[in-house]
């Protein structure tokens, strides 16, 4: 093979998962929740707290980024996180009046995040939504990144699966930097639409602990439900289970994505069927 994943099991390089709801929560409400949220990212080891203004969802791996289209409330948010040795963040979770998310750089299964999501994230998002019963999204995103073996070597084709629907055929073959991005919205039962990216950047980065500048394909999948009317309201006792079983759907749908992206040898060099 001519190109390797970034990690010896997977190659899943960033993951991010952030609900959404209508509008942003009373003061008090976003006050008490952050402090709950605090203690338990602290028993999580995201010991870091830091606020900000608006977070950010990079939808195209190396080019800018774009804001969430939620109501900027009139405080800002806070982020609760892990730092690499290098001074990178390695895990977060952020909290806003309208929103709460996870992202993580050491990504390794499934069954982590639905933990994530029962312990942390799902008690937060029940008072809210006792206050706010209207969930506006659900998020799920992974970034997979591969890079060449040799130096110099900028032919990535055989990674990419031949026919695949979410690229433009004439830039697989190409050696030169390229990026391509796809979009579509799917009906699904039980949400107005689902919102589907597909974003591949072909560009010259350092792998982890290296100086030297490999080619790197970056495959960007995104995944997410969205409910437009304002009517779709959500019992807070049964939002666990209801989003449980969405973000499975969600996880599963990023799989299959991939599956339509990647080659079979790159497939199974990534064991891509394993949860």
């Amino acid at each position: 093979m001519k190109l390797r994943p970034i990690g010896e099991a997977h190659s899943i390089d960033e993951f991010l998962l952030a609900v959404r709801i209508v509008r942003s929560v009373s003061d008090s409400l976003f006050a008490k929740c952050r402090a709950q949220l605090r203690d338990a990212a602290i028993k999580a080891d995201m010991p870091a707290t830091n606020p900000y203004g608006s977070v950010q969802l990079p939808v195209q791996p190396g080019l800018p980024q774009y804001e969430l289209r939620v109501p900027t409330p009139a405080f800002s948010g806070v982020a609760f996180q892990r730092y690499t040795k290098l001074g990178t963040v390695e895990e977060e979770i952020r909290l806003e009046p309208a929103m709460i998310s996870y992202r993580t750089t050491t990504y390794r299964r499934w069954a982590d995040v639905e933990g994530l999501l029962e312990r942390i994230l799902f008690p937060v998002l029940r008072e809210y939504l006792v206050e706010v019963p209207s969930v506006l999204a659900l998020v799920l995103q992974y970034v997979d990144r591969f890079f060449a073996n040799e130096p110099g070597d900028q032919d990535c084709s055989e990674l990419f699966l031949k026919g695949s629907p979410w690229i433009v055929t004439s830039l697989v073959a190409k050696q030169t930097l390229w990026h391509s991005h796809c979009g579509v919205f799917e009906d699904v039962k039980g949400a107005n639409r689902r919102l589907i990216n597909v974003n591949v950047d072909v560009s010259d980065q350092r792998p982890p602990g290296s100086d030297t500048a490999l080619r790197s394909v970056a495959i960007l999948t995104l995944c997410s439900d969205q409910f437009t009317d304002a009517s779709q309201l959500v019992d807070p006792e049964r939002f666990s289970s209801e989003a449980r079983a969405r973000f499975q759907a969600l996880h599963n749908r990023s799989k299959d994505l991939l599956a339509e992206v990647l080659s079979k040898p790159y497939q199974e060099r990534i064991s891509l069927a394993a949860e």
